[in-house]
């Protein structure tokens, strides 16, 4: 059974925990108000995550064990 979800944050550290595949800390490097959205699409054993934000960000961190992850970025 497939579950969606779609989600919404103004806060970095709620959207860096968001994140299921790592363990991340997100750092903006510009002065504004933070948005981002996150949608997750979770199949059995396929879990896949879309997330967008609107400043630029410094992330660091490391994916969490028993994970493999793809990555595509679209630049905009």
């Amino acid at each position: 059974m497939a579950s969606i979800t779609a989600l919404c944050f103004s806060d970095p550290l709620s959207f860096q925990a968001a994140i299921s595949t790592a363990d991340l800390q997100l750092l903006p490097t510009a002065r504004g108000q933070f948005r981002a959205e996150l949608t997750k699409v979770c199949f059995d054993q396929l879990w896949m995550q879309r997330f967008h934000h609107n400043l630029p960000l410094i992330n660091a961190g490391v994916m969490k064990p028993g994970r493999r992850v793809f990555t595509c970025d679209t630049a905009a």
